[in-house]
């Protein structure tokens, strides 16, 4: 395994996606930042979609992720977090790969890095069609992809930030 695929797969494989809801005001602001990020991202690379997207195969469609990992992943996943997440830890983990494989990646943020550490926060997410996520008990609307790439970014992603949106949205 390599270093992007190791740290992103370790990271996944030790998430408690048991849902905490007190940190719902900094994963819907995750969740924003994710899907403003792939709305930019998937514009630079020509991807054909963006919305919880496979963002390598529009590098590189030979990119694989190591199989071991792969499965790894997938069985510790499979019984915890919808298919939705799932598929997007696969990309996540994909993207990681193109990395680690010397990609020409856009000279923007990760997409995924904001998805990963709402995971980390206290699990996944559901949509419902294509108009909405659900963090939580919080609808999070997705928009079209210019809509998307105009939300505000979020300052930081960082526990102490993340910990001070949870702060002041539990206090009004």
């Amino acid at each position: 395994m390599s270093g992007h695929v190791e740290r992103v797969a370790g990271r996944l494989l030790a998430v408690d996606w048991t849902e905490h809801y007190r940190r719902t005001p900094s994963r819907v602001a995750l969740m924003r930042e994710h899907l403003r990020r792939s709305a930019i991202f998937a514009g630079a690379v020509g991807a054909p979609t963006w919305r919880f997207a496979d963002l390598a195969e529009s590098l590189d469609p030979g990119i694989r992720t190591p199989e071991a990992v792969l499965a790894a992943v997938r069985v510790a996943l499979a019984d915890r977090t919808g298919g939705r997440a799932r598929r997007s830890a696969e990309h996540m983990l994909r993207l990681a790969a193109a990395r680690d494989g010397g990609a020409r990646l856009p000279d923007l943020p990760d997409p995924f890095d904001p998805l990963l550490v709402m995971f980390e926060r206290g699990g996944g997410f559901t949509t419902h069609g294509d108009g909405l996520v659900q963090v939580d008990l919080a609808g999070v609307p997705i928009g079209s992809q210019q809509q998307a790439a105009m939300i505000p970014a979020l300052r930081s992603l960082d526990a102490e930030a993340l910990d001070a949106l949870d702060a002041a949205g539990a206090h009004g």
